[in-house]
């Protein structure tokens, strides 16, 4: 018993021993690899460069394998790189690489030898690189793989698809061909990183197309949206909860916790609000570029405006639309968005000048705006809403000059002049708003147009109190 395991040790230990200093077969190597035999040909053709490698480290020389072992290693791994066979595919994480590699060692250190000549000379089919039966030149490998990018896309098949397309670009990584084959691929199994990758790279290198510009502007507005429509909601949920407590609150008799409250919401609107610009800057940067090698494309003018819509940059925003009525001047959003910033502008400069005549300018090229949107479509509700509210806000306006003047015990005012001239000038912009709502009314259900309703009772008991 003691005999048969120590043989039997001897035998493991053997064993061991001639595993480990196998030293692999080229002639074997290469049958597999004509029989199509993969796993098998990388063992043989791995275990003859290591035991040379081995060797030359002994001697102290230069670690440089037999001109045939790279040779054959170099179409083993080719073979590897283009099987389309799943089995084959972890056998190596870049076999395109290491099969170059040896190639280029080949032509490098054994210039004159067959296996350079025939590597500089090609021969392989790109049709039929797989078979690594003949090493392909550079560019034939780089073909090949384009073809088998192809051919993947035509059957539908993404993933193989991107990944011969990656590596016809580990071949030439400059290519543009293969760079715009990866990513549109990228783009279609919506890889977002890869889709940003490529296109990048792609516009590095002077191939400038409009939907390269797209792919990156929409990711970037929708990384930025998400964080815009968190802020809102952070902003609903604000205004919710202190619209609540002010609610609770007897007005008369708390004004001054009703005004702090109010207060508070404004200040923490504020804060909420406060970056929302640097939510863009990515998009904005795109739209520089695309702007500069495509001025007139719709998308790029469109997102521009929705940003400055979104970050209150009316001015810019007034720029980028009129520049845009310039190639569509009967665009009827166009027209409307261009309404809706002179508006805020307006807005703005009557807050910080209200003596001057300048937001009155800016109100009535907003007004003019509406209506030339109207003109293009006679049921915009919106548009309609937003030109009769210019008139109503600014009949209030007035009617707030009207009530801060002084009255007699009998009720009336004592400037009777300027009252009666407010009184006409507020009737005169009533009877602008008021049949402008009464349109807008007819083209939305009346359960959203109460506040239509409310207007035009205010201005129905403004003319019966003053005939």
């Amino acid at each position: 018993m003691k005999t048969l395991l120590f043989s039997l040790i001897s035998f493991i230990a053997i064993s061991q021993t001639l595993a480990q200093d196998y030293k692999g077969s080229l002639p074997k190597a290469e049958n597999y690899l004509a029989e199509g035999k993969l796993a098998e040909a990388k063992k043989e053709v791995d275990a003859v460069e290591a035991a040379e490698i081995a060797k030359l480290k002994k001697k102290g020389k230069e670690l440089v394998p037999k001109v045939n072992t790279l040779y054959v290693k170099g179409k083993v791994y080719q073979a590897i790189a283009l099987s389309k066979e799943d089995k084959y595919k972890s056998l190596d994480e870049t076999p395109i690489k290491t099969a170059m590699k040896a190639y280029d060692m080949v032509l490098k250190e054994y210039p004159k030898s067959s296996q350079a000549t025939m590597i500089k000379e090609g021969g392989a089919d790109p049709n039929n690189l797989a078979a690594g039966l003949l090493p392909p030149t550079k560019e034939q490998f780089y073909a090949g793989l384009i073809n088998m990018s192809a051919e993947a896309y035509n059957n539908q098949n993404m993933e193989d698809a991107m990944a011969y397309a990656e590596k016809a670009l580990m071949i030439m990584p400059k290519d543009t061909l293969a760079m715009s084959y990866a990513a549109q691929f990228a783009y279609d199994l919506e890889d977002k990183e890869k889709v940003i990758k490529y296109s990048n790279e792609l516009l590095k290198e002077g191939f400038k197309k409009p939907y390269l510009y797209s792919w990156q502007l929409m990711y970037a507005m929708e990384t930025a949206e998400e964080k815009y429509n968190s802020v809102q909601d952070k902003i609903e949920k604000v205004t919710e909860e202190y619209t609540k407590k002010i609610s609770e609150l007897n007005v008369e008799k708390n004004k001054a916790q009703v005004e702090k409250l109010s207060k508070e919401l404004e200040e923490k609107r504020s804060v909420l609000e406060k970056n929302v610009s640097d939510f863009y800057t990515t998009a904005l940067s795109i739209i520089e570029g695309f702007k500069k090698d495509f001025p007139n494309d719709e998308y790029m003018r469109n997102t521009e405006i929705n940003i400055y819509l979104r970050t209150g940059k009316a001015e810019e925003a007034i720029s980028s639309i009129e520049n845009s009525l310039k190639e569509k001047p009967n665009d009827k959003q166009l027209l409307f968005a261009l309404g809706v910033m002179y508006e805020q502008v307006s807005q703005n400069t009557k807050d910080k000048t209200p003596d001057s005549d300048l937001w009155k300018t800016q109100q009535s090229k907003a007004a003019e705006a509406y209506k030339k949107a109207i003109e293009q479509d006679d049921t915009f509700y919106n548009a309609y809403l937003n030109l009769g509210g210019i008139y109503y806000n600014s009949a209030n306006d007035i009617i707030r000059k009207l009530n801060e003047l002084e009255m007699d015990n009998m009720g009336r005012y004592k400037n009777k002049k300027e009252a009666d001239k407010l009184v006409s000038e507020i009737k005169s912009l009533y009877s602008k708003a008021k049949p402008i709502f009464e349109k807008a009314q007819k083209h939305k259900p009346d359960t959203e147009t109460q506040n239509l309703n409310a207007f035009i009772d205010r201005i129905n008991y403004f003319n019966k109190q003053n005939p």
